[in-house]
Order: structure tokens, then C-alpha cells, then sequence
């Protein structure tokens, strides 16, 4: 299997996480930003941030807290285009930066940019074939997109390269509603 995050697209468990080991408060307060209430994920996020900052300045090039950082922006709901922004100034830095292409699928994804989703999820699989769950993703891109057979296909290709007997299963089941449906 490859590199492939947690199965949450946009955060929760998804490719993004952790920043590394030397800023566990970033991951601490990221992932509390996911389990608290509605009216702390905002503060949480800002301490996210902030952790994010710190480490900036210290580190300016460090890719996780800049990824960390922009997709805690986004999840803010403050200001999105800022996370994006700071997004796509690492893959422009470094277009094969597997999480930042992640995320920014992911992000298409909630906004319905379905063709953007589909197109960012491509790419990592053409950075890293081993991805297995870009084939994933893609596939829900496509099946929201209302391109059935693509989706299928894709859902196919993840069955087959997926080693989880439980995963195997439901995926099953899922491709055989996917097929019967209209």
C-alpha cells in the first residue's frame, strides 16, 4: 500500500494530519479543532495557527506547517482563500507535494468543483502510483460528477490494489449499490 492518509476527505484522520514529530502542539490542536464543540473549533484553529506560525518563523520553508496552517484557514471558514492561497504556493514550490494536491482535491471536493477534485487527485497519482487511495478519491469525484462508469472503473482499480478484508468488503457492496442504481 502506499502513503495513504485516513479515509475523512479534507481532515479528520485525512493525508494531513501531523506536521511531523518536532511540532506535536500543531497535530495536538488540529485535531482537537475536529473533536470540540462548534464554538471552540475556532479557537482551536487559532491556536493551530499560531502553533503554525511559531514554527515559521523559526522554519520558514517547513511545508507541514504551511500545509497545517492553510488547511486550518480553510476548515476556519474565515477565510478560505487564504488557506488555498498558501496552498498553492507550495505546489508551485513543489508541484509534487502529495498532501498539498490532497488537500486542495479534498477542499474541491466541499465547494462541488468536482472536475478540480477529479483533476488535483489525478495528479497525485501521477506523482505516486502507490497512492492507492487517490484512486479513491478520484472515484468520488467522479461518482458526485455524475460520471457513473469512470467512477466505477476507479472503484475497481482501489478494490483491487486494497488489502483490507474489511475495506474489501464494504467496497464491494458499495460498487454493486453504485452499479444498481440510476
Amino acid at each position: 500500500q502506499g502513503a495513504g492518509g485516513g479515509s475523512l476527505p479534507g481532515g479528520a484522520g485525512g493525508p494531513a494530519c501531523g506536521v511531523g514529530p518536532r511540532q506535536p502542539e500543531v497535530r495536538h490542536f488540529y485535531r482537537a479543532a475536529i473533536m470540540v464543540d462548534a464554538e471552540k473549533k475556532s479557537l482551536a484553529y487559532d491556536l493551530c495557527i499560531s502553533s503554525c506560525e511559531e514554527i515559521l518563523k523559526k522554519e520558514p520553508g517547513n511545508k507541514e506547517a504551511k500545509l497545517r496552517k492553510a488547511v486550518c484557514l480553510v476548515e476556519k471558514r474565515e477565510d478560505p482563500m487564504k488557506g488555498v492561497a498558501l496552498l498553492k504556493e507550495l505546489i508551485s514550490a513543489d508541484s509534487t507535494y502529495i498532501d498539498a494536491q490532497l488537500q486542495l482535491g479534498f477542499f474541491s471536493l466541499q465547494s462541488n468543483q468536482l472536475d478540480k477534485a477529479a483533476e488535483r487527485f489525478k495528479k497525485v497519482l501521477e506523482i505516486d502510483s502507490t497512492y492507492i487511495d487517490a484512486w479513491l478519491f478520484l472515484a468520488q469525484a467522479e461518482e458526485m460528477a455524475g460520471e457513473k462508469e469512470k467512477a466505477i472503473k476507479n472503484y475497481e482499480k482501489y478494490y483491487g490494489l486494497v488489502q483490507d478484508t474489511l475495506i474489501r468488503t464494504e467496497l464491494r457492496k458499495y460498487i454493486d449499490k453504485v452499479k444498481t442504481t440510476k
